[in-house]
């Protein structure tokens, strides 16, 4: 299988929003110095500089070949750098004293030098997989590996997660939750940054207070063509011809968000159904994301309301662009223009859809996530008119800011009981 982990950190990775415009003042000349395990091989800096890719796992190869390996580069004044390290892929991020991956690294920007020690790499992931014992999941999961579709141009993991009453209560049926960035669901030693969002826990805590129904949870990893298989096409389609072409000279490709939904609608979805006791209903079938994985949530129950019936959009990132200059330098050109096409296509959605399902949206208030605001502030009203209530005895739209929360795993995890309570009640 190719990479599990985009050359963005984190989804859309909460350390894009880092990079500031360079100044011009000439840039200041950096040096790290790394200790290794012996007979490591090629050691690899990755990070949110523009010269790194950003965030390539194969951003810049450090210097030396035995224990000790040096690089130096030129950063920005003013740039707070935020790296990491690996073996050219993000399967073989480099693991902390803990064994565990290790958050970003950060060199302020009043500081030239760094040193650190790695204590090992992490294995491919599916040697996790094929050993759980250490991973701390309650219940079980089932892996199905490598799994292809003529619709995409990548394979992908899919784990599903069976919760302990599953094996308990034969006659009991489950109501399912499809996660984007599955990788990032159940595990410590798989997810992105070393803290998973801990679903499994979630659902076992929340089912022990029955404040949601019976619920299996389907993990469905990223590929390389994240950022195309996240995007929403239709969204895209009303901007004009130029602007849709330069989308897609920045996504690297044509956009895969419509395919990406049909091949969880028409392939994953089905053999779920099939193998397990679900509940196969709309009303009975939520995808969940963050950030990209929030944007193809809520367009997937806008695109498929027949397939899925509720969403749970984490940090959902409006702007669908991953470029440094619409997301920021240009954001007061960009922002009126995706927001309108988003208007367009809400206010287009069928009557009296939207008030037979239910969604969650929500945004952090540092880095990424405050750069939400404007959308969120402008898209919450266009949501309700459609027909998403977030008032009266039995609404069935939340919107919520949590003003001290980052764009990552850790803030997400934080409020994943919140969002479950809500949308799988």
């Amino acid at each position: 299988m190719t990479s599990r982990r985009q050359a963005l950190a984190l989804s859309v990775c909460a350390s894009v929003a880092m990079i500031a415009c360079a100044s011009a003042s000439p840039p200041r000349q950096v040096q790290i110095s790394v200790q290794v395990p012996p007979n490591t091989p090629t050691l690899y800096l990755a990070g949110n500089l523009e010269s790194l890719g950003p965030w390539k796992a194969d951003g810049m190869a450090l210097q030396g070949t035995g224990t000790t390996r040096t690089v130096t580069l030129a950063v920005p004044q003013g740039h707070t750098l935020e790296y990491k390290f690996t073996l050219g892929a993000w399967d073989r991020e480099a693991l902390g004293p803990s064994g565990m991956v290790m958050p970003n690294l950060v060199l302020k920007a009043s500081e030239t030098t760094a040193e650190h020690v790695l204590a090992d790499f992490k294995k491919d992931s599916i040697a996790y997989l094929r050993n759980p014992a250490g991973s701390g999941i309650l219940g079980r999961l089932v892996v199905w590996e490598d799994v292809a579709s003529p619709l995409l141009r990548q394979k992908r993991h899919v784990t599903v997660w069976l919760p302990p009453e599953y094996d308990t209560a034969p006659n009991q049926r489950f109501q399912v939750v499809y996660t984007h960035d599955g990788q990032n669901l159940f595990d410590p030693r798989i997810a992105n940054t070393g803290i998973d969002w801990g679903v499994d826990e979630s659902v076992v805590r929340l089912r022990a207070t029955n404040n949601i129904a019976p619920s299996i949870a389907v993990g469905l990893w990223s590929t390389p063509d994240r950022r195309l298989e996240y995007a929403p096409d239709a969204v895209i389609a009303r901007l004009d011809a130029d602007t849709r072409q330069s989308v897609r000279r920045e996504f690297g490709g044509d956009l895969l968000g419509d395919a990406y939904l049909r091949f969880i609608a028409s392939e994953i979805k089905p053999r779920v159904d099939a193998q397990f006791r679900t509940r196969p209903e709309a009303q009975h079938t939520t995808l969940m994301g963050a950030s990209m994985g929030g944007l193809i949530s809520l367009y997937g129950i806008t695109q498929m309301p027949g397939v899925f019936g509720r969403a749970a959009a984490l940090s959902v990132h409006w702007p669908a662009s991953i470029s440094r200059e619409r997301i920021f330098v240009n954001s007061a050109t960009w922002q009126p223009i995706i927001t309108q096409a988003w208007a367009e296509q809400l206010r287009a959605l069928p009557s009296g859809m939207a008030s037979k399902q239910k969604l969650w949206v929500d945004r952090g208030g540092v880095e990424l996530d405050a750069l939400y605001e404007p959308y969120q502030r402008e898209l919450v009203p266009v949501l309700e008119q459609a027909g998403y209530k977030s008032q009266g005895s039995s609404p069935n739209f939340a919107h919520r800011i949590y003003p001290k929360a980052k764009h990552n795993e850790e803030a997400w995890r934080a409020r994943l009981d919140e969002v479950l309570a809500f949308v799988m009640a």
